[in-house]
């Protein structure tokens, strides 16, 4: 999707002022009889009321929210889902004099400062960002689970259909195993990076069957690779955990290559499928195809 064009951005806040202190028709009535609104076609007036429709701040009578400019930006971003605000990181946005040219147009039609459009920005990352990444999540899972019931005597229970508070999101069993895997999913190629709740962190600590499992997925939700997290670089790299006056509920974590392992290693002697450990489409050619966070022995065979 695109962003709203500026001159619907300005009707739209026009709207908004409008709205505020008078009804539909009032405002329509200032619009097309002021000389001062007239720079703007009743098209864009009408575009731009269906627009506020959209993002919802209008329901047909009047307005649903009390929208600051910072409203409107931060229900634009999350509208109009630009590519660079899926993509982007976190860690970028704090730069508030960096914002990418669509954005800067709109802040300037606002009238926000840098520090105002980068606070809207941040919330609709925010937002846009924890959408996509439960979308990927539940897909992420759906695909291990159908991977672990090809296998031979293998029982799997996908616990987190049920309840998400256990710190894990499936159990893997038979007569002499049972492990409790937590699932994180990404299609990113260029890294991958995950966020554990406290609870999580908890159970990988304190229960030696909990093992983190990376699963990579294509732009089509196919499986692509699949990875386990080394529990001891985990706890290491974990933030301070108790601290005097404060404490976290969430951390981010990036795993360097030399903390992953291909596959799940726990069931290669039980599981007769040779994608547990390598799962890359036939077609791949080289190392430019493959994700730059994988261990290196995942393309040997495309070498």
């Amino acid at each position: 999707m695109s962003l709203v064009e500026p001159a619907i951005l300005e009707a739209a806040r026009r709207w908004i002022k409008e709205l505020r202190f008078g009804s539909k028709s009032e405002a329509e009535a200032s619009f097309f009889s002021h000389h001062v609104m007239s720079d703007l076609t009743p098209s864009q007036y009408f575009a731009a009321l269906t627009w506020l429709r959209d993002v919802g701040l209008f329901d047909g009578v009047g307005l649903t929210a009390d929208a600051t400019d910072e409203v409107l930006l931060e229900r634009a971003l999350v509208h109009g889902r630009p590519k660079w605000l899926l993509t982007g990181d976190d860690l970028w946005l704090e730069k508030a004099d960096e914002m990418p040219l669509d954005v800067e147009r709109l802040r300037l039609v606002l009238g926000l400062t840098d520090r105002e459009c980068a606070a809207a920005v941040r919330s609709a990352f925010g937002k846009v960002n924890t959408a996509a990444r439960e979308e990927v999540g539940r897909l992420g899972e759906e695909a291990v689970v159908k991977l672990l019931r090809g296998g031979r005597d293998v029982r799997v229970e996908h616990v987190s259909l049920a309840t998400d508070g256990l710190g894990y999101d499936v159990i893997v069993s038979r007569a002499d195993l049972r492990l409790k895997l937590e699932i994180k999913s990404t299609r990113r190629r260029s890294r991958f990076e995950f966020y554990l709740s406290r609870n999580e962190l908890l159970a990988a600590k304190e229960d030696s069957s909990w093992r983190l499992v990376g699963a990579l997925l294509s732009s089509s939700n196919n499986l692509d690779l699949l990875v386990t997290v080394d529990r001891g670089w985990l706890v290491q790299a974990t933030p301070d955990w108790n601290g005097l006056s404060s404490r976290w509920e969430t951390a981010r974590y990036r795993p360097p290559p030399s903390a992953l392992a291909l596959g799940i290693p726990d069931l290669k002697s039980f599981c007769a499928f040779p994608s547990l450990e390598i799962l890359l489409p036939d077609d791949l050619q080289g190392l430019m195809s493959a994700p730059s966070w994988a261990p290196v022995p995942a393309f040997e065979k495309a070498t």
